[in-house]
């Protein structure tokens, strides 16, 4: 999955350097595959390891995001691959990725976090 995470955050990458750094319209995971497919070899990794029909990624990605205005990138997740019970993996702007286990409130804390970001994102920068 190491490798699905990079190649994924790669893919977005040269989509940006394509675009003048502004993430695509798409409004949800299938759009943004679609808008990616261009540069990626395979749609695989997307899907569940071992299988071909069952898409595990979700983006994170804002349509429309200005990459610039993103402080952090390293710390900005760009998707989740959600393939287990009780945790899941989180691939980052920079292409690296990480564990994250699960609790009971794991979608509300993504939520919660979209919320700081666009907050902090609509904040004048000093």
């Amino acid at each position: 999955l190491d490798g699905n995470m990079k190649n994924i955050a790669l893919a977005l990458q040269m989509y940006l350097a394509d675009n003048d750094d502004v993430s695509p319209l798409a409004e949800d995971t299938d759009q943004m595959r679609a808008v990616l497919d261009d540069y990626v070899r395979s749609q695989d990794i997307f899907m569940r390891p071992g299988t071909k029909d069952e898409v595990v990624v979700r983006y994170l990605v804002p349509p429309a995001l200005r990459w610039r205005e993103v402080r952090d990138p390293q710390h900005m997740p760009v998707a989740v691959i959600d393939c287990h019970p009780r945790y899941c993996f989180i691939a980052y702007g920079d292409g690296h990725g990480e564990r994250f286990e699960k609790d009971a409130n794991y979608q509300e804390n993504w939520e919660k976090w979209w919320r700081e970001f666009e907050a902090d994102r609509r904040k004048p920068q000093q």
